[in-house]
């Protein structure tokens, strides 16, 4: 069940079942598109102003943990308990697989398996455009860096003691960070110079992503066999696929390298930064919230009003409709306009999007073998479409449009001096009738205003004689 809140309301403005237990669930940027993860590893996607189902299809093969849109929500990673992160493009997700090219012949229609789809095989599911199974346990965390398209980086989190750093371009793996601890919830600043890392046992881990020349003594982060120059003053850390042990650089004379915010006492559950990175907060399953200064790592403030375990925590703008928020061009007295959600659906409506397969869909048309229409040329295919009079798959605005269409024809058809003419003759009938009609009821009211006085004036009569 989904509950949709407002700032204005103090109850749900919706509620909704799902089509089964949702894990996590996650927003575009835009506001446009949801995206759902379940126990069974399936993912659904829904347009949030109508409500309805676009996709669903199995992605992995267990327990969702995490999924994220990219900055720009041209991309979508998904992770799992089964240890695999899986990155889809949202273009090929929000195609149709009605139609699409096996190579020689376009399929129109057809069944389960009849459906095909060009980048997804004879299965007509959305092909992931990377996948990455470097993690030797479940994935508990993603992050999707800023940037556009393939010039991001995406850091993943996982119970093996490890985050990874991925390029979305190439799909490469950059590098391993290794922690003493398995991290539950990991974050970067805006700019991705430092990562925060947060572990099973409440402490939170500030590693810096680049290294300067006063580094250059820690042969860990030697790239190669290069040494830095004054033209390379700032270097990554890692790189080449290669593993950085954090721990290494714990003692007495380097213990600073690695920074640590300690202050819950049991997982963290939530790991959130500033817009200027220079407060993070952290949520855990002792029920506090913590405020740090990211510089001083120090405690700005504690917040320990749950009862039980923070389950979740995020960062956002404070919205215009919260208390005493002035001056962001709302009056005190104006009442926001709520934004266009729906209920989501349960079902896909369109007939071609449901697994690629028309079976529980709610306009869904009986159609028999699939067409095979040769790709030979556009010339060969209104070839082999000329016999075709009847289309395929008729929807309901065809349907209404070719009613109205039939009507029009039949109305312009006719003599236009011939149909007002029997027009006129109907309605002087009518009237006719009525005038008839009319004349009736006026002798039968005549007829009984009579019967009645004369009773009366009988009765008076009797009366007054007596």
């Amino acid at each position: 069940m989904l509950h949709c809140h407002a700032w204005q309301k103090d109850h749900a403005i919706l509620k909704f079942p799902c089509p089964e237990k949702i894990t996590v669930l996650a927003v575009a940027h835009s506001g446009t598109w949801a995206m759902a993860g379940t126990p069974k590893g399936k993912l659904y996607v829904w347009e949030v102003s109508t409500g309805a189902l676009i996709r669903s299809w199995d992605a992995h093969y267990k327990t969702v943990t995490a999924v994220r849109f990219a900055q720009d929500d041209s991309y979508v990673v998904s992770s799992s308990e089964d240890a695999v992160v899986q990155v889809w493009e949202l273009a090929e997700i929000l195609s149709p697989v009605g139609y699409h090219s096996t190579g020689n012949e376009f399929v129109v229609g057809g069944t389960a398996e009849t459906h095909v789809m060009a980048s997804g095989g004879a299965t007509g599911l959305p092909t992931a455009r990377h996948t990455w199974t470097e993690h030797t346990l479940p994935v508990t965390d993603i992050v999707c860096g800023y940037g556009l398209g393939p010039y991001t980086r995406i850091v993943t989190a996982s119970r093996d003691r490890t985050c990874k750093v991925w390029d979305y371009g190439t799909g490469q793996l950059l590098t391993t960070l290794l922690f003493p601890n398995a991290i539950c919830r990991v974050t970067v600043d805006p700019v991705e110079t430092v990562l925060y890392a947060g572990t099973d046992t409440g402490v939170v881990w500030q590693v810096q992503l680049y290294r300067t020349q006063n580094n250059q003594h820690d042969t860990r982060f030697a790239p190669g066999t290069a040494s830095l120059t004054s033209d390379m003053p700032w270097s990554a850390v890692g790189g080449d696929r290669r593993i950085v042990d954090i721990t290494e650089s714990f003692t007495d004379d380097s213990r600073t390298h690695w920074p640590m915010f300690h202050g819950h006492s049991e997982a963290i559950t939530g790991l959130e930064l500033s817009f200027d990175g220079t407060l993070l907060v952290t949520a855990s399953r002792d029920g506090k919230c913590i405020v740090w200064d990211t510089h001083s790592r120090q405690q700005i403030k504690v917040l320990s009003h749950h009862k039980g375990a923070v389950s979740n925590l995020q960062l956002i703008l404070r919205p215009p409709g919260l208390t005493g928020v002035l001056g962001l061009g709302v009056s005190g007295n104006e009442t926001l306009k709520l934004p266009n959600i729906q209920p989501f659906k349960r079902i896909t409506q369109d007939p071609y999007v449901n697994n690629g397969s028309l079976t529980g869909s709610t306009n869904a048309t009986t159609m028999g073998d699939p067409a095979l229409i040769p790709a030979s040329g556009l010339e060969s295919l209104r070839n082999n479409l000329g016999a075709v009079t009847e289309p395929l798959v008729t929807l309901p605005t065809q349907q209404a449009a070719t009613h109205a269409r039939q009507v029009l024809t039949e109305l312009t058809s006719k003599n236009s001096q011939a149909s007002l003419q029997a027009n006129v003759a109907q309605l002087q009938s009518k009237l006719d009738r009525i005038q008839d009609h009319h004349a009736k009821l006026r002798g039968l009211n005549d007829e009984l205003y009579q019967t009645t006085v004369t009773k009366f004036m009988d009765s008076f009569r009797d009366k007054y004689q007596n």
